[in-house]
């Protein structure tokens, strides 16, 4: 029962703060994609607004999503398709 608890607390923890991505772009083979460009869109009619990002040279992001809920991430990099 009390792992249970801390089951819920993490839970709700990653819930309440499921609004920022980050992460990392690579290619099929590991190797970071710098500079590539993500959009994030809401995928149902609301009045949240597209957020869009660009990767470091080392290819991480950081996406700040302004709701909790589903988007669309379109990923564009020069070169690829």
């Amino acid at each position: 029962m009390k792992n249970l608890k801390y089951f819920f607390l993490i839970l709700f923890t990653t819930t309440a703060f499921a609004q920022n991505l980050t992460g990392v772009i690579q290619d099929s083979t590991g190797i970071a994609l710098p500079y590539t460009n993500l959009i994030a869109s809401p995928i149902e009619n609301s009045d949240a607004q597209i957020t869009f990002s660009i990767s470091d040279e080392k290819g991480r992001y950081k996406l700040e999503l302004k709701k909790a809920i589903p988007y669309k991430i379109e990923i564009t990099h020069m070169g690829f398709l």
